[in-house]
């Protein structure tokens, strides 16, 4: 794992601000996300709305053994034509675990 060298201290007050800060960026990402994912599927239940809408979900984990395996999986479903072709998906979450579950 790769650690700067230099860190610069902070205060304690100063870790809380940028935490906060952090946060606050984080939660209007997930904000904008969501509304895209919203849109997403609204153009096609707008498209066609007799018809069921579907979700795109993706849920993968980002790390451990089989971290590679899952990102490699993605990139080589991105090649695949016809019916399994990878979809656009509406929302993507990575899991992680500290190693504890």
């Amino acid at each position: 794992m790769f650690f700067p060298r230099h860190r610069p201290a902070r205060t304690l007050t100063q870790l809380f601000e940028l935490r906060k800060e952090r946060d606050a960026q984080f939660a209007e990402k997930r904000r904008v996300s969501g509304q895209r994912a919203l849109a997403r599927v609204k153009a096609r239940y707008d498209a066609d709305p007799g018809k069921s809408v579907v979700w795109n979900l993706l849920v993968i984990s980002g790390g451990g053994d089989w971290g590679a395996f899952g990102a490699g999986f993605i990139k080589g479903w991105s090649h695949v034509q016809g019916p399994l072709t990878k979809p656009e998906f509406d929302v993507s979450e990575q899991t992680r675990s500290t190693g504890k579950l």
